[in-house]
């Protein structure tokens, strides 16, 4: 039996725009909103990527949601806060922290 995919108003309310998602519309024109969708079904369960260093707050915020599940938008932004004022090692890779 083929698997019942919920409708696409179901299944906007879940979409996260991961990686995977993000470059669909770069591997080719002229895909349909159903391969979209059937793209989303198919790498949603796929492990997290890492976030590159660059992102060093979007890297905070990860590791902050999965330590506080359901902590508050604005709790992270205390921590994220009190994280880049507090001192740090500086090597020369690190010329803008």
């Amino acid at each position: 039996m083929a698997e019942v995919r919920p409708p696409i108003a179901e299944v906007r309310s879940g979409v996260q725009l991961r990686p995977a998602m993000r470059e669909f519309p770069e591997q080719g024109a002229g895909r349909t909103l159903g391969e979209a969708v059937e793209h989303w079904h198919a790498t949603r369960g796929a492990p997290r990527r890492e976030i590159a260093p660059q992102f060093e707050l979007n890297r905070f915020l990860r590791a902050w949601h999965e330590a506080n599940p359901g902590g508050s938008a604005a709790d992270a932004r205390a921590d994220w806060k009190a994280h880049r004022s507090a001192p740090r090692d500086r090597t020369p890779g690190d010329r803008f922290r």
